[in-house]
């Protein structure tokens, strides 16, 4: 996979960066965004103009003057992601998986690892207990077998028992699988399964 960002490097940076900003979320993020134009655009918002953004107050505007080291940490994470492998992808790109955008509180950067596009047609979300009895195991296989003429991508979550169990069911009959991590892109949790594992990960992770 291409490593190298499709937006403008300095706009990923400071999207990065005001992703990593105290008391952001999504919501507020997407508010930031929508009023603003992009994150970039956001950090040099006169102060007036910036405490007219849905959802930012006086406390939040503070954020401005921490650029400097928000751009510190965006730098760090870029680095990061090329050091492991990870593409980049954020919400203003194309690549970026339309019905996260839906979301008002969908996350607004993707670490990616693996092939593969986002945007498919078609998935179905498999999850399930950890302690999956064989009995639970098996109707998993035979779920993820008949849904194969729809030829979904089916998304799990890495876990133990039943969300690696789709996975392996996926792989079995020839379906796209992608993997929902809850962990760092420097951790994949649980260690066991790192073997099977690509990786598109998010501000949330998602493995392939």
């Amino acid at each position: 996979m291409n490593l190298k960002p499709e937006t403008d490097p300095e706009n990923l940076r400071y999207h990065l960066a005001l992703s990593q900003a105290p008391k952001v979320g999504p919501a507020i993020f997407k508010a930031i965004l929508a009023y603003s134009g992009s994150a970039q655009a956001f950090f040099s918002l006169n102060k007036a103009k910036a405490a007219k953004i849905p959802r930012v107050g006086e406390k939040l505007l503070a954020i401005q003057k921490q650029a400097e080291s928000l751009l510190e940490k965006a730098d760090d994470l870029i680095n990061l992601s090329e050091k492991k492998g990870f593409k980049i992808i954020i919400s203003t790109e194309p690549a970026f998986p339309s019905r996260l955008k839906m979301q008002e509180d969908g996350p607004v950067i993707l670490f990616v690892q693996g092939k593969g596009e986002l945007n498919f047609e078609r998935s179905v979300g498999i999850v399930g207990t950890r302690s999956a009895t064989i009995y639970g195991k098996s109707i998993t296989r035979k779920i993820v077998e008949d849904l194969l003429p729809y030829q979904p991508v089916i998304i799990s979550g890495l876990a133990y028992g039943i969300d690696i169990e789709s996975h392996r069911a996926a792989l079995q009959v020839g379906l796209p699988t992608i993997a929902v991590m809850g962990s760092p892109i420097t951790q994949i949790y649980p260690a066991i399964h790192k073997k099977n594992s690509g990786t598109t990960s998010g501000d949330r992770n998602i493995n392939e």
